[in-house]
């Protein structure tokens, strides 16, 4: 489901941090134009912290990865 939010500036990084933290929430920031800001350092930094704690949860054998036959099925 993709939701749209206008946030007044004043609130909108509290709110965010919060969504943030979030299990299966994903915050992508647009500009006045609609425009995705995706390689913004903090999209880049949110992702990327991601990305570490799926390495450790794999590497403990508590999250399953996907195969590699499994990944060109989605492309």
């Amino acid at each position: 489901m993709l939701v749209t939010l206008e946030i007044n500036s004043d609130s909108a990084s509290s709110i965010l941090d919060v969504l943030k933290r979030i299990k299966g929430v994903k915050v992508t920031s647009v500009d006045a134009e609609g425009q995705s800001e995706a390689g913004s350092p903090d999209t880049i930094a949110v992702g990327l912290r991601q990305a570490v704690s799926d390495v450790k949860l794999a590497r403990a054998g508590k999250k399953k990865l996907k195969t590699f036959d499994e990944l060109l099925g989605e492309l």
